[in-house]
């Protein structure tokens, strides 16, 4: 690159070539490749300044010139040509910047093979009176009486503001700052705070005194409501329709809301607490919103169509800093069009990676191509590319509406960038897929606890609890119009889970809704437990001594207090190019004598895992939880990770794999996983290859994690929460405490199925009968759980055995798939309920039809000595589904009882009130 820029501009390689804009908004004199640039006041022109690259001989490329921060108002041209003395420009990029601090991004696709020149050209068309100022119509903190402004004017001049009203030159207030000069400021008093008001602030000068500019501002509510507090997610129409404002305001926080400036007031009044928010998609636009979108916006395939991710809506190009600058100004406008009335923005889809988008929704398999250059992405550069554009997204806006409140559907768990940006998360499916087992409990505590670490004060997450997975994503994205009634209603009346989202969100300070799922959000879905009255909390959740003693470190010379071969290996893949020592240091140790330190001379291709410590031949067993507890630190920056793998081939992981970062403090790591196996080769590992650089880790523990029981207490009452995967007995301090009265949700409710212990399979051998989730076109279809049992002839029988636990009067339904292949199932599958060896209750159901449904197989009265279990068998030659049974109690859970002791199921959760 023979002509790199001194002043201006600099030039380095990304791919083949990239050049940056360096100077200030202003746009100081510089001179750029032998070209002169000066800029000649206002509605003038910037002498073109250009870019000479030297490509690779007959190699074709790109060149991408990235230019800014550019200045609201103008207007930028980017041009090139072979051939710079017969002039020959070409225009490549033309941009009307709206928001300061934006790098733009150009790419030209003819760059290769030969020199070839770039111009940059900025015009700033003639203005009014006023421009650049700070802040525009925004909202303020709550309780907000004042806002310091800035503005230039075209002009030197005196400026002069009111509040309220646009009063005349000479009866408004001046500025303190610039008067006389074209930059002034002032800071804006007498603002009211109340939150349903608007201030309009009115802004003259005397170089024209006619014209007036005028700006909003409205002080945000405080976030105050008691507990439980309630969200809904997109759900107000369905609200609204039920009960109108009266209805609505049961509701605390409302995400991606449709009221109207005039709703909004008088829902502000019905509840003081309330906190509204508009939403939009961080990533998406929808043909429905009937914006004029550049067709370069579109993020496209290789053959050049739009990648279409939602019926009717379709992704945008993140990885062009004009599209961010773009979404931000929506989101922006969205809250300035609708009065400022709403309290901020729900973020959906705020994606820092897009490599993984390998289908459309339909299925369809996609080759995304960002840079527009007819060839599959390569995926490091695409993910950060991508990730650069949602974070300018949020910046810009950021810098629009710095105190409005920000919550979205994020990437779990918070991490310190999108705490600077957001107030909290809308963490989806992870309470569902916790309660079906598919995901650590550990998890999603880590999710939803850490927002009270790193997130934006104030803090307004909410958890979106949702029934069993393989409803609420089992019947395409308009599941209302094809999910079986009956099915709906249990979704809706499924209380286990309700009970256990409701309880994750009670252990801090967190919003909940119960709804169907991310394809149908905010249901009109109200439980006995949303009206408890709990007041303000005594604290935060604690962990409840169950008795459970410690166990026994699980690994040896954790401390390196022994030599380093006593209990550890290593490696350094020198076919990747890395290398570097490991030793026992005495210098520096976090406890003890020793560490291990880790000299990293050459990071190779900066895999993490090529560069690793190892403690080989681990005993673990399935189902358990355990903590591993290290400290670590690095001489730098460090990212690094820790595995629990199967210590031979095919290396299958044991259930921990965790990214994490290190700094040159020690720090203290506890991870928290569950085992997936049961095995005695299990190998921890330490991988640390991302940097040249030294590491070191001391203190390594790996024990069995405690039971996660968790108790809060409040003004009013206390909340229970089971995070295990066994039933636990509580004894109650502290009170007396008794449940709550209602009348919705049975004592015992619970699925036995049939890959339960309690099935006994006899002839019946395993099936799958499942057409998937996230499938956009039906038919649809579910066996229960991870499969079902079938018998195709008619000898031999099959039971559940349903584990009764109290004495009670039970209804037993049965569920089987609404598979293709059922109109040639038996139309007589006897089902018996079998006490005591004696058959006290049966039906004989027709499985040809009705699929996907709970069947009522009898009531009976049970007891819990004697038992009872479901026997199927088949009457005909036809296949038969043995699948689930659903048991429920006569016997309410919230029944108003004295609770001195509280047993829950596995993943469950109950409120209970003081006396």
């Amino acid at each position: 690159m023979p002509h790199r820029p001194q002043v201006a501009f600099r030039a380095c390689c990304r791919w083949r070539w990239v050049a940056r804009w360096l100077g200030t908004g202003s746009l100081a004199l510089a001179t750029w490749a032998g070209l002169p640039s000066a800029l000649h006041g206002a509605g003038g022109l910037l002498t073109p300044c250009g870019l000479t690259l030297e490509p690779v001989p007959g190699q074709p490329g790109r060149m991408e010139l990235g230019y800014g921060p550019t200045v609201p108002e103008f207007s930028y041209t980017v041009e090139s040509s072979t051939d710079l003395a017969a002039g020959n420009w070409a225009p490549l990029h033309t941009f009307v910047q709206n928001d300061d601090g934006v790098t733009r991004r150009v790419v030209d696709y003819d760059a290769g093979g030969q020199r070839r020149f770039y111009r940059l050209s900025v015009d700033q068309p003639t203005l009014g009176l006023f421009w650049n100022a700070s802040p525009q119509s925004t909202l303020l903190p709550a309780g907000a009486t004042s806002v310091a402004f800035t503005v230039n004017t075209s002009q030197p001049g005196d400026c002069r503001y009111a509040v309220g009203s646009a009063l005349p030159f000479a009866a408004m207030t001046p500025f303190i700052t610039g008067q006389g000069s074209t930059a002034h400021g002032v800071t804006f008093v007498g603002l009211d705070p109340t939150t349903t008001v608007v201030n309009d602030v009115y802004v003259r000068c005397d170089t024209n005194p006619t014209e007036v500019l005028h700006l909003r501002y409205r002080a945000l509510p405080e976030v105050s409501p008691s507990f439980p507090r309630k969200g809904n997610l997109w759900g107000s129409w369905q609200v609204f329709k039920n009960g109108g404002l009266e209805h609505c305001k049961r509701i605390d926080l409302w995400l991606g809301a449709s009221f109207t400036v005039a709703d909004l007031g008088q829902l502000r009044a019905l509840n003081p607490h309330v906190l509204v928010l508009d939403s939009i998609n961080t990533v998406e636009q929808s043909d429905a919103n009937r914006l004029t979108i550049p067709d370069g916006y579109w993020l496209k395939d290789t053959s050049g169509k739009r990648i279409e991710v939602w019926d009717g809506t379709y992704r945008l190009n993140l990885t062009k800093p004009e599209v961010a600058a773009f979404q931000a100004r929506y989101a922006y406008q969205k809250m300035v069009d609708a009065g400022l009335s709403t309290d901020g923005i729900f973020f959906d889809n705020f994606f820092t990676a897009q490599s993984w988008l390998k289908k459309d929704m339909w299925g369809n398999s996609v080759q995304v191509d960002a840079n527009e250059d007819g060839l599959p992405d390569d995926p490091a550069w695409l993910d950060a590319a991508w990730r650069a554009g949602v974070y300018a997204e949020l910046q810009i806006w950021r810098r629009l509406m710095p105190y409005a409140y920000a919550t979205g559907h994020l990437a779990n768990p918070a991490t310190a960038e999108t705490g600077a940006l957001f107030n909290g998360n809308a963490i989806v499916f992870q309470a569902p897929q916790t309660k079906d087992g598919n995901r650590s409990f550990a998890d999603l505590w880590e999710s939803y606890q850490s927002w009270w670490q790193l997130g934006r004060a104030p803090l307004i997450t909410l958890v979106e609890s949702a029934p069993p997975f393989e409803i609420g994503y089992g019947y395409g994205y308009s599941p209302s119009d094809d999910v079986p009634a009956s099915t709906l209603d249990f979704a809706q009346h499924f209380y286990p889970y309700m009970r256990f989202g409701l309880g994750v969100t009670l252990m801090n300070d967190g919003y909940f809704a119960h709804e169907f799922g991310d394809t149908w959000h905010g249901n009109d879905w109200w439980y006995d437990e949303l009206d408890a009255e709990l007041g303000r909390p005594s604290g935060a959740a604690v962990r409840v001594d169950l008795g459970t003693p410690p166990s026994a470190d699980g690994i040896t010379n954790g401390g390196f207090e022994q030599p380093l071969a006593t209990g550890w290996t290593y490696w350094a893949n020198p076919e990747a190019g890395a290398a570097a020592t490991f030793s026992r240091e005495t210098a520096a140790h976090a406890t003890g004598s020793a560490s291990c330190c880790i000299a990293i001379t050459n990071a190779g291709s900066r895999d993490d895992w090529h560069i690793a410590l190892f403690q080989p031949d681990r005993q673990i067993v399935k189902g358990v939880a355990y903590e591993l507890r290290f400290f670590a630190k690095a001489d730098a920056p460090h990212d690094f990770s820790v595995m629990l793998q199967k210590g031979s081939p095919d290396w299958r992981n044991f259930g921990l794999s965790k990214d994490l970062k290190a700094g040159p403090e020690w720090m203290e790591y506890t991870v928290v996983f569950e085992a997936l196996e049961t095995a005695n080769d299990a190998r921890l590992g330490f991988n640390v290859g991302t940097r040249a650089g030294t590491f070191w880790v001391d203190e390594v523990r790996l024990v069995q994690h405690p039971p996660d029981v968790y108790r809060r207490d409040f003004d009013n009452g206390i909340v229970l929460l089971n995070g295990t995967g066994s039933r636990r007995t509580i004894t109650l301090d502290g009170g007396p405490f008794h449940r709550l009265n209602g009348s919705q949700a049975p004592k015992f409710q619970y699925v036995v199925d049939d890959a339960s212990p309690a099935f006994s399979a006899g002839a019946w051998s395993e099936a799958a009968y499942d057409s998937g989730q996230w499938v956009a076109t039906g038919p649809w279809y579910h066996d229960w759980g991870t499969g079902c049992h079938q018998l195709s002839g008619s000898a031999g029988s099959a039971e559940w055995e349903l584990g009764v636990r109290a004495d009670d009067t039970y209804t037993l339904d049965v569920w089987w798939p609404a598979a293709l292949a059922a109109t040639g199932w038996s139309t007589q599958v006897r089902y018996e309920v079998v006490v005591g060896g004696s058959v006290v209750a049966s039906a004989t159901l027709d499985q040809t039809t009705g699929g996907d449904q709970w069947h009522r197989l009898a009531s009976v009265a049970l007891t819990q000595a004697i038992g009872a279990k479901v026997r199927i068998t088949n009457l005909q030659n036809k296949p038969a589904i043995a699948d689930a049974v659903l048991v429920q109690s006569a016997a309410r859970y919230n029944d108003g009882t004295p609770a001195a002791t509280v047993e829950l199921d596995p993943f469950d959760a109950i409120v209970l009130l003081r006396d």
